[in-house]
């Protein structure tokens, strides 16, 4: 893992200093901004990571391998995903208002924020970049 990265974690886990985890009860606007943008950009990796999954049904079993090797077996999935991508696929994200993360899993707060679907659609492109 790089110098700089943090792990996106559920609340069973505690926070370190490379694994944030949401808020468990959110007071402030600004920790409620938090936990939706947590919420969502985790939701897009879970997305993202289960359509590697299957489409390469191998990443669903247990990879007794060096680590670094297992890295490397998931970044040629995403490339190989990436050269066979239909066009429905490439764009599935951002045309199924369906798959929004903040109608499919439920939020603890009701306010919305103009600005913040800006940054998942920042994410949402970066996913469809990277897987």
């Amino acid at each position: 893992m790089a110098a700089n990265s943090i792990l996106l974690g559920d609340s069973g886990y505690a926070n370190t200093e490379y694994l944030v985890t949401p808020i468990l009860r959110p007071i402030t606007a600004q920790e409620r901004r938090y936990n939706r943008s947590h919420r969502r950009t985790r939701w897009l990796i879970e997305c993202a990571i289960g359509v590697l999954k299957q489409r390469f049904r191998c990443l669903l079993l247990p990879q007794h391998l060096n680590p670094t090797f297992v890295g490397e077996i998931v970044r040629c999935c995403a490339v190989l995903h990436n050269l066979i991508l239909g066009p429905d696929e490439a764009t599935m994200f951002e045309e199924d208002e369906n798959m929004r993360p903040d109608q499919v899993l439920e939020s603890s707060d009701e306010e919305d924020d103009a600005g913040d679907d800006e940054g998942v659609d920042f994410r949402r492109r970066q996913l469809l970049r990277l897987f």
